[in-house]
């Protein structure tokens, strides 16, 4: 008798499927939207770390996703890894686009928010890597 995987773990497996083939594909900027709803599902850690590698490469994301994207770097629940990956993917999204209106605009709500939470308190590691690693936050936020 075949033993049966566990829902959860079925579910796991079909998403990274389908993110290997979007990125396979070259379809990760024409799925954004799905890219959102799987960051916003919460399955497992790693959907939500595949996702934040790939979409570095996006050249130009959606509010939707940008936001997606911002919630898990504000989100104090969150693993701090996970928020790094965030904030690294953010800043290289940003980095991709050509200078527009648009990118002006988003680029300022990402540098906004990771501002706050440099002065906001978190544990050093956290700020040191967003003020140390992340080389648009070197750049355009003031150092404390």
């Amino acid at each position: 008798m075949k033993e049966q995987k566990p829902c959860y773990v079925t579910i796991v497996n079909s998403q990274l499927e389908e993110l290997e083939q979007l990125k396979d594909t070259n379809m990760l900027e024409k799925n954004q939207s799905r890219l959102c709803q799987l960051l916003r599902s919460r399955y497992n850690f790693k959907v939500t770390e595949t996702i934040l590698t790939y979409i570095r490469d996006i050249q130009v994301p959606t509010d939707g996703l940008l936001v997606a994207v911002l919630g898990l770097l504000r989100n104090t629940l969150l693993y701090y890894d996970a928020r790094i990956l965030a904030a690294e993917a953010l800043v290289s999204m940003i980095c991709n686009q050509k200078n527009t209106k648009k990118r002006e605009m988003q680029e300022k709500l990402v540098q906004q928010t990771m501002s706050s939470l440099i002065e906001s308190s978190h544990p050093s590691r956290f700020r040191d890597v967003l003020l140390t690693s992340v080389p648009a936050t070197r750049e355009h936020l003031p150092v404390k």
